[in-house]
């Protein structure tokens, strides 16, 4: 994955909002929104935490083979990192319990299940993207 440019943000469409605090996007929480310039919308089957990441962001994050490193650098970035810090743990583990994919131990790493969702959320926005759904 390539670093991102913050100080190169193309945001102001006035629609974007950070879903950590429901305020507008501004240059200093994104960087240029993807190849047409609009962030992806994520909502976890809940309702209870939804994400906004580039296309170009989720894909980098989820792709065939380990995706680790990728989706820990895309939670650095200043934009997503934002959205991440204000999941509450709860909330999120309540969340990925419904997956069925990891157990209560697992589900009490906080850290770990950040990355989780961050990795669900890009794939749910690449595979919509490849099926020709906006988002």
């Amino acid at each position: 994955m390539v670093g991102h440019p913050v100080a190169s943000a193309r945001v102001g469409r006035g629609a974007a909002m950070t879903a950590a605090s429901n305020r507008p996007l501004t240059a200093a929480d994104a960087h240029a929104w993807g190849n047409d310039g609009r962030a992806r919308w994520y909502s976890s089957s809940s309702g209870r935490i939804e994400l906004a990441i580039t296309l170009e962001d989720a894909e980098a994050a989820y792709h065939q083979g380990q995706c680790d490193k990728d989706v820990a650098e895309l939670a650095r970035v200043p934009y997503v990192a934002d959205q991440l810090a204000g999941i509450d743990a709860a909330t999120l583990s309540a969340e990925l319990e419904q997956c069925a994919a990891w157990d209560a131990e697992e589900l009490a790493d906080h850290a770990q299940n950040i990355q989780r969702i961050l990795w669900l959320a890009c794939g749910d926005i690449g595979e919509r993207a490849a099926c020709g759904e906006e988002s």
